[in-house]
Formats: C-alpha cells, sequence, structure tokens
C-alpha cells in the first residue's frame, strides 16, 4: 500500500509537517538557495537539547509562521505542501552531514524532533528515526541532486524542477509492431479458466482482541494501543478499522475460498504480507511473515500453481529496494534468497535465477500462456534507493521488452502481475512513461495485468501510446485482505477465457468476495459474501479494453454507476465518506492513469 508516511519520513516531509498545519519551510531555505552553499547560511534549527524536547518548539513554532508568510506572499507559490517541508528537511540533513555530525548524531535529532512536532509516541518516533535514519543520510550524502529535485523525485510531483536531473532515460523498443488484431469478445460455450486474486494479506502476529480499533497510533488493535472502553471501538474477533487483520482471519479467507468455489486453474499472489507496523520491522521478522503466509496459502492450495509478486512491505526496512547498479545489493539480498527458496515451492526451478538477482521471472502456465511477474518496488516513490539511480534497475523492463519479444514471435499470450500498479502515482513517472511505451508496443501479446497496493477494488486502463485515446490494455487491481484503512477483507476470482485451441486467455468476468466484518465480529462468525460482478455490476458485454473505455466514458455522468463503483472501491464498508466531486473526479482520473502523467483527462 502506498503510505510514505509509515515507511520513514518521506526525506523528513513528516517530520517537518505534523499537526500544526502547513508543513515547515523556514527562512534559511531561501538563504541557501541564494548563496548555494549551506556553510553560508545561519540554520533556524538550533541542536535540539536531549533531554528536553519543549524546547525545540518555539523554533518549530517559528518555522511554520515562516511558512504561511512565504504561502501568502506567494515566494513559493507553485510548492505544494510536501514539497515545502520535504527541501526543508533534505536542506536541514545534507547541513548536519556537511558540519560532519555523524549519522547517529543526526538519527538522535530527527528522533527528537519527530517528539517536539507530536508527529508521534516516542517509541514511534524513537523506532522510526533509528530504522530509516542510516538509508537517508547514505542517500543525502551521495546523490548530486538539489533537494528541490530529491523532492520532486520523492513525491512524484515538481518541486520547483521536476525534470530531476539524472532519471531521464528511455530503453529501446524493437520495431516492426504487428497490425493490431482485434479482439472479438470469447464465445461464451467455450471453456474458461478459474483464477484466484489474493493481495496484501498484512496479518499482524501481534493483533490483540479487545484492544482499541480507532486509536492515536498509526496501526491500532495492539497491546500499545489500550483496551476499548465502553463507548469506543474495540478490536472484534475478526478485525478493526484501523488495524491490519488477526492470523485466524486469514486462515478463514484461505479456508472459505477453498472450500466454497472448488478447483481454482491457478493463483494470483501480488504481495505485501507484513503488517503496517513497519517501524519495528527486523528482517526476522519479514522472513517469518514470509514462510508463515507461504506455508498457509500451500496449505489450503497445496496442488494448484501459484504465481507470486513482490510487495513493497516484505523488506527491512520497507520499500527500500537498491538498484544492482549502485553497489547496496547486501541490503536486499538477504530477502530474494529466501524469495527464490520460498517461491520454488510455487514456480518452476528455471526462475530462480532473476528471482535471486531481482525478484522477477516470467513462468508458463499454458502452453499459449506465460505470467510475468516484475518487482515494481523499482518504480516506487517511495524507494528512496533509485534517487540514487533510476535507470531501469535491474534491468528488469529491458528483460522484460526481450521476454515479450519473445512471447510476441511465438504467438504466445502473456499476463502480466505486480504489486504496485504502474500507473499509479506510487510510480516513478520515468519508469511509468517507459512501461506504458511497452504495453502499448506489445498490446496483442499482453492480455491483462494484475497489481495490489492500493487496498482497494479497482481497475485502471491503458492507451495507446501515439494518441492516449484508444484503449490497448486494463490493469485489475486487487482488493486487500486486509481491513487497513477502513475496509472489509476481500478477494477477486477472475473468469478468463482459456483451454481451447482458439483461447485469448482474455478476463471475460470477474467477481468480488468480502467478509461482513462488522456482522462477522457481532456473531464471532466468519460470513463472507459475493458483492459483485463486473460484467452484471457494470453493464459491461465483454472486459475488452473498449467496454471499459466505454464504462470510463459513462461514468462521467451516471451517478449511479459512480456510486456503485465507489461502493465496490471501498469494499462495501460502512465507514465509506460520501463520494462528492472530489471523489468523482479521483476515481475517473485513476481509472484513466494509464495515459501516465498527462494533464488530468476526465
Amino acid at each position: 500500500m502506498s503510505l510514505s508516511v509509515l515507511l520513514g519520513l518521506t526525506l523528513l516531509t513528516c517530520f517537518l509537517s505534523g499537526s500544526q498545519g502547513w508543513p515547515t519551510y523556514s527562512t534559511y531555505v531561501k538563504e541557501i538557495d541564494n548563496a548555494r552553499k549551506v556553510e553560508e547560511t545561519t540554520f533556524l534549527w538550533n541542536d535540539l537539547p536531549t533531554g528536553n524536547h519543549k524546547s525545540a518548539l518555539p523554533n518549530v513554532q517559528l518555522l511554520e509562521q515562516t511558512t504561511r508568510y512565504e504561502i501568502e506572499k506567494k515566494q513559493v507559490p507553485d510548492d505544494p505542501p510536501d514539497c515545502l517541508g520535504c527541501v526543508s528537511g533534505v536542506y536541514m540533513v545534507q547541513y548536519y552531514i556537511k558540519k560532519n555530525k555523524t549519522t547517529t548524531e543526526i538519527t538522535e535529532i530527527l528522533q527528537r524532533l519527530c517528539v517536539a512536532l507530536n508527529y508521534g509516541a516516542p517509541d514511534f518516533c524513537r523506532d522510526l528515526a533509528h530504522q530509516m535514519g542510516e538509508v537517508v543520510v547514505t542517500i543525502l550524502t551521495n546523490t548530486s541532486n538539489t533537494p528541490h529535485e530529491v523532492c520532486s523525485f520523492v513525491h512524484n510531483i515538481d518541486c520547483g524542477n521536476g525534470d530531476v536531473n539524472g532519471h531521464r532515460w528511455k530503453l529501446k523498443i524493437p520495431g516492426g509492431k504487428p497490425p493490431v488484431v482485434p479482439r472479438p469478445p470469447p464465445k461464451s460455450d467455450t471453456p474458461k479458466l478459474r483464477v484466484l486474486h489474493i493481495t496484501d494479506t498484512h496479518y499482524d502476529p501481534l493483533y490483540k482482541e479487545g484492544t482499541k480499533a480507532v486509536c492515536d497510533r498509526w496501526l491500532c488493535c495492539r497491546t500499545e494501543c489500550g483496551m476499548a472502553l465502553k463507548n469506543e471501538s474495540a478490536a472484534g474477533k475478526w478485525g478493526g478499522w484501523k488495524c491490519d487483520i488477526p492470523e485466524r482471519t486469514l486462515d478463514s479467507f484461505l479456508q472459505h475460498a477453498n472450500s466454497t468455489h472448488g478447483r481454482f486453474d491457478y493463483i494470483l499472489w501480488t504481495g505485501d504480507i507484513p503488517s503496517h507496523a513497519s517501524w519495528t520491522q527486523t528482517k526476522e521478522e519479514s522472513l517469518y511473515m514470509l514462510r508463515s503466509t507461504v506455508g498457509k496459502i500451500l496449505k489450503y492450495f497445496p496442488n494448484t500453481p501459484i504465481f507470486p509478486a513482490l510487495g513493497n512491505h516484505e523488506g527491512s526496512p520497507p520499500n527500500l529496494y537498491p538498484s544492482p547498479k549502485i553497489g547496496q545489493s547486501q541490503r536486499t539480498s538477504w530477502l530474494y534468497r529466501e524469495l527464490a527458496r520460498q517461491w520454488s515451492l510455487m514456480v518452476p526451478e528455471n526462475t530462480l535465477k532473476t528471482i535471486e538477482f531481482g525478484a522477477f521471472y516470467v513462468a508458463p502456465v499454458r502452453p499459449r500462456l506465460k505470467v510475468i511477474s516484475l518487482n515494481t518496488n523499482f518504480c516506487y516513490s517511495s524507494n528512496w534507493w533509485l534517487i540514487l539511480n533510476s535507470t531501469d534497475p535491474a534491468d528488469m523492463l529491458k528483460w522484460f521488452i526481450t521476454e515479450l519479444d519473445k512471447a510476441e514471435r511465438e504467438n504466445v499470450k502473456v499476463h502480466v502481475i505486480g504489486h504496485i500498479p504502474p500507473g499509479s502515482v506510487d510510480c516513478l513517472k520515468i519508469w511509468g512513461n517507459n512501461f506504458y511505451d511497452i504495453i502499448s508496443r506489445y498490446e496483442n501479446t499482453v492480455t491483462a495485468q494484475f497489481y495490489g497496493h492500493t487496498h482497494t477494488d479497482e481497475i485502471d486502463i491503458y492507451y495507446d501510446s501515439e494518441t492516449k485515446q484508444r484503449p490497448v490494455s486494463v490493469g485489475y487491481i486487487g482488493p486487500s485482505v486486509t481491513t487497513f484503512v477502513d475496509g472489509n477483507p476481500a478477494y477477486r476470482i477472475y473468469t478468463i477465457d482459456g483451454d481451447h485451441k482458439d483461447s485469448s486467455y482474455d478476463v471475460v468476468d470477474f467477481e468480488g468476495w468480502i467478509m461482513d466484518l462488522e456482522k462477522s465480529n457481532r456473531d464471532e462468525v466468519a460470513h463472507w459474501k459475493k458483492l459483485y460482478s463486473a460484467k452484471e455490476s457494470y453493464g459491461l458485454s465483454s472486459l475488452l479494453p473498449n467496454d471499459w473505455n466505454a464504462f470510463y466514458e459513462r461514468l462521467k455522468t451516471d451517478d449511479t454507476l459512480m456510486d456503485t463503483y465507489d461502493r465496490h472501491y471501498w469494499k462495501d464498508s460502512p465507514r465509506r465518506p460520501k463520494c462528492g466531486d472530489e471523489c468523482r473526479r479521483s476515481h475517473l482520473f485513476d481509472i484513466r492513469s494509464g495515459v501516465h502523467y498527462g494533464p488530468p483527462q476526465y
């Protein structure tokens, strides 16, 4: 899931924003911009005394006042708030680096600042700062990018220099694209495949029934949140709204999926395994959760082909997956080795070389169908290692092109799976644009894409690279099994045209299934139910790209259809917010997000 606040400070933005209004952006930033030398500035932030956090508050308040003044005077008229805090944070860390403060000293300063800003409980600030501090200092010591460029990169928006130096690259894609072959809807009387999509399970071993399910901490339903009072929302048997799920809910899901639907032809598993308590996550905990969840899935589906993809939470620290090109491979080699061991129980042995190198692979599903699993952490804007080198990490997209070219020559269809949707704003612009061009080039070969990460139930549409108007592919974004945040546990089942001589391997329909959390907690019995069929609920004649595009056009003016989509998006949660104009625009933008990073096209 895209939660940059949890996975660090998003280059310290969160340390510098907090609950006091606008993120802090001090006068010293202007001074540094003018002087271009940190040494010539007078830094507003004095070293924070070790024992007295409140002593920092006058400076914090001054920084906030300065920010408001600058915004009112339009001295930084186009900077979004995230940019203001991020640029300030990057300048601060680089200032201390140039003053030869140690990583330990900088980490302690950030920890105290986190507490002073009332950003989190002292234990949260301690664990998060100590987990991420060394990485932040290493990256900001070695980058040649300016603070504005760093923050443009991290936030995936223009912070004063959106065209980030050193992060402009374009892959060579083979020409000779065959004529676009019209895709007739699959016939209703031909054999079909049934495919289970599992994503974002996030079970929490420390979930405790009866604790506060809504609290002032990042993740609730844990002992440190305290027991719920009589009038407070309590962690139920099966889950809570601001919590990850207990282990029994994951077991219930797998048992239910196994017993209710009969045999699946295969399973797509698009990652994110550990809980969202990322600030304390160790390598040992990451490995335990990986092994435990693999074991559970294999227990219930021992004879079903399973095709996994890596999520952003599996690492320790989460999110941080350096490209092999920057010499930091030891930071993820422990994880990739264990992925190869665990995934070898699911995928062929000849996939293990690329899994151990970069957590991606290609595997056959049928004689004329392959799955290509991508490590989309190599496009994640919260993967700060990419600040040092974002050019096609691990040469994965180059490999992807080679595999698609081979499939095209052999007349084999491909399903692409990954964790982070490449059309998402969480995916770096430059990576997404290259990916977009690849999908457009091989539109006759890639018949569907499957992702997770958002925790919501969505689709996005990809259009041709030339006109950005002709739909060429659809990304199916599965809902999370976890409840975090405000959602019922959910999953999808796809019906796919297959197992006959003219198989197109197009998606024919999908069903969304949920656990009714409130009813399940009340009855202390898990209630799973079918929420909807895409074809029926959305009035689709087929699920081909053209039909999804027609659905998108109807969504612009049909309020009832929009409400239906929004209800499914929120997994029929009783806590879903009212969908007003901004919500409608957001849905329309996200669905068309395959038109990568152009102006909004509603």
